[in-house]
């Protein structure tokens, strides 16, 4: 179990990107209240400035200080072992530099969110040592936008009800002769992508880098993998092995072709091999890790193995 959850206990939710409207906000505290049975949160609610019903954009509502102020508040407070992101979006990756003045908190928490949140879920597993619950924020879960069958196995995580998550996985290239373990890191390509160079550059030597997106054409994914071979020379470090999740799923900014798609993962490992690298390459069978709305919960940080069977194997 990674964190003791009981019914009841406090969850604080945080807005560390975009915002939601007074509408969301109401129906992620009915579902935490109603579905996880749990206690929501909204740390300085009143204090912060929320979306309109309706946004233009996906810009964070409020400044970053104001967003970085309830982030903080949520990690000392003791009485809560959850932190849950309401919404991904857009801004997470400016409350950094702030994060990163502060010291490690003592109290271990469990932290969930994705997409535009692996900013944050980066720095916590690498600077940290946190381990990371990759899994729907509340707003998808509110609005019924996660399959039944993906919502039931996070609750389960959540609440020490399994003990072993198990994926199936599709080889891309034949490289290894026996399982490989290590612990697993990524998320969102594109916001990866966006850290490269920088202070807050993701360290995915000798882990499995897990990659995923939505709504990226073919060839800006094609852009993005040959940043990862650029950095794999310039850090003279690489992955044990990459496991690519849904890149297929649309965002409210268009609809990436398929076929593209499939063009740019063939050029990612065919760039590999012509660069000599021994890295294998597996792509989850069911499209079921990252963008997805049968998205399977994945524990970053934490013991994982890839099996000559084709499965990703987590045990708690």
């Amino acid at each position: 179990m990674l964190i003791n959850i009981q019914k009841g206990d406090i969850i604080d939710i945080v807005f560390p990107a975009t915002g939601s409207s007074s509408t969301e906000l109401l129906a992620i505290k009915n579902y935490v209240k109603t579905q996880l049975n749990l206690t929501p949160r909204i740390l300085f609610e009143n204090e912060l400035i929320f979306t309109k019903e309706t946004a233009e954009n996906e810009f964070p509502a409020n400044d970053k200080r104001q967003r970085f102020q309830q982030l903080k508040a949520a990690l000392e407070n003791s009485d809560s072992k959850i932190l849950w992101c309401g919404r991904g979006g857009y801004g997470s990756g400016d409350l950094l530099p702030d994060l990163q003045k502060i010291q490690k908190i003592k109290q271990n928490k469990l932290f969930i969110g994705f997409s535009d949140i692996v900013s944050i879920a980066t720095f916590f597993q690498d600077n940290w040592g946190w381990n990371i619950i990759c899994a729907p924020v509340l707003l998808q879960l509110a609005r019924n936008d996660i399959e039944k069958n993906a919502e039931n196995e996070l609750k389960e995580l959540i609440f020490g009800k399994k003990s072993e998550f198990s994926y199936d996985l599709i080889p891309l290239n034949k490289i290894s002769d026996s399982d490989i373990s290590t612990q697993i890191c990524g998320g969102c390509l594109s916001v990866l992508c966006g850290h490269f160079g920088g202070d807050f550059q993701i360290n995915f030597a000798d882990k499995i880098l897990f990659l995923e997106d939505e709504g990226e054409d073919g060839e800006r994914l094609d852009r993005y993998f040959r940043q990862i071979i650029e950095v794999i020379f310039k850090t003279k470090s690489a992955p044990k092995a990459i496991l690519l999740g849904n890149f297929s799923q649309a965002n409210p900014h268009g609809t990436p072709k398929a076929k593209n798609i499939e063009i740019a993962i063939e050029n990612f490992v065919k760039r590999i091999a012509d660069f000599s690298l021994r890295i294998p390459v597996f792509k989850v069978k069911d499209n079921n890790l990252g963008h997805s709305h049968k998205m399977r919960p994945l524990i970053l940080g934490h013991a994982a193995k890839l099996t000559q069977n084709q499965q990703l194997i987590i045990k708690i």
